[in-house]
């Protein structure tokens, strides 16, 4: 394999980034070539598909019971926007290694400033401190990191919580009632094979346990991808005002200097390469979610006003059904939050004032011709960048506005 094949292929890196959004992905088997990871991947999805066209026939069926709909719609939308994450992760399989390949050069960029061709041009005469780019890349890594298991816990506690609430809820209540119940389900749906052979109920259940957690593996991947992708390119953004505040020197030393100009030219393309890099990675991962983005927003609304109204009538409700609703909308609020959070991240940390980034560089030190150029790399790198979903720009006055 050739090293510019190697460069390209996001699965061929040292990269942590990388390494822990191609782990998730691997787990789901979406991007396998293996064989058997394939075969578990596709039977996993028809199950998961399956579950939830029998949760819409359900949601037909009891739409004159306003109870159970709502109680549906709440387990629905959770499926819902785990199928639309993996169509889009499935269908636009080559955008999004697309990013990864940029992510991986942007970060293999960054880890080799500091070879013997840059040293001239990145040590200054004037000024002997430079910015510390390895240092920046792992602080931002160990972020990611942390983020990603925080976010894998939490969701394997919301599938332990799907798969075994109802199963408890029926022996409990056996056991509290001293006769049979109803056979449980672990997802709402339309379930007519119940009525024939026990062997058809164990099918549909070993099928939506198997739906319930690779719907909550999609959620985790994606979720993920995401936030790892918005930590990175948060923490290129403040490397990049922290490095372009330095393309003037110390500014200590006012004498012209042919050196300084040079370095300071070299740090500009240097800059504003870096910059098109970073916003055209923003622009495709906007692209890639802004549709995803804008039915979350409409479907948690929805959501959300069917857990009002349930919980308004919540001395109803059973203690483990209580706990369930409380579970699903926990689940969908973090998602919310997530993306709200770091698109509010994105926009601030993209975003520069007088005195930062190159708006705070010594130009004093530098020639009229160079700060003309100076000029116009702090005129490109003034402009925000965001994240929307539709009619929503993707901050925490979003998020409030919603919730």
């Amino acid at each position: 394999m050739s090293s510019s094949r190697r460069q390209d292929d996001p699965q061929n890196t040292s990269s942590i980034i990388i390494s822990i959004i191609m782990q998730s992905i691997q787990f789901i088997g979406v991007w396998s070539s293996v064989g058997y990871k394939r075969s578990i991947a596709n039977f996993a999805t028809i199950c998961f598909i399956l579950t939830i066209g029998a949760q819409v026939i359900n949601l037909v069926l009891e739409r004159n019971d306003s109870e159970k709909m709502m109680e549906a719609f709440s387990v629905f939308s959770v499926c819902l926007m785990g199928l639309l994450k993996y169509i889009s992760l499935r269908r636009n399989s080559t955008a999004w290694q697309y990013l990864l390949s940029r992510v991986s050069q942007i970060e293999n960029e960054k880890m080799n400033e500091n070879n013997d061709n840059l040293l001239d041009y990145e040590t200054d005469d004037d000024n002997k401190e430079t910015v510390p780019s390895v240092k920046h890349v792992y602080t931002y890594n160990d972020k990611a990191k942390f983020i990603s298991t925080v976010l894998t816990r939490f969701y394997t506690l919301t599938v332990f919580m799907f798969v075994s609430t109802p199963i408890f809820e029926y022996f409990w209540k056996t056991y509290k009632n001293h006769e049979p119940m109803k056979l449980p389900h672990i997802l709402p749906g339309w379930t007519p094979q119940d009525d024939f052979h026990f062997c058809a109920y164990f099918i549909t259940v070993a099928c939506e346990a198997i739906a319930a957690v690779y719907c909550v593996r999609i959620h985790v991947t994606f979720d993920v991808t995401f936030v790892t992708l918005m930590i990175f390119s948060c923490g290129q953004f403040n490397y990049l005002w922290v490095k372009s505040e330095r393309i003037g020197g110390s500014g200590n030393n006012c004498q012209l200097s042919i050196k300084r100009d040079k370095r300071a030219n070299f740090r500009i393309m240097q800059c504003h390469k870096s910059h098109i890099m970073l916003v055209d990675l923003v622009t495709r991962l906007n692209k890639l979610l802004k549709i995803i983005l804008g039915v979350y927003f409409t479907v948690i609304t929805l959501t959300l006003c069917t857990v009002a109204v349930r919980l308004r009538a919540s001395d109803k409700l059973g203690l483990v059904k209580l706990i369930l609703l409380l579970q699903y909308m926990a689940t969908n609020l973090m998602q919310l939050y997530l993306y709200c959070r770091y698109g509010d991240a994105l926009l601030n940390q993209s975003s520069i004032n007088m005195g930062e980034g190159p708006f705070g560089a010594a130009w004093w030190a530098l020639s009229p011709p160079t700060r003309r150029h100076l000029s116009l790399l702090a005129a490109g790198m003034s402009r925000q960048q965001y994240m929307s979903s539709g009619i929503y720009i993707d901050n925490l006055p979003a998020f409030l506005q919603v919730t």
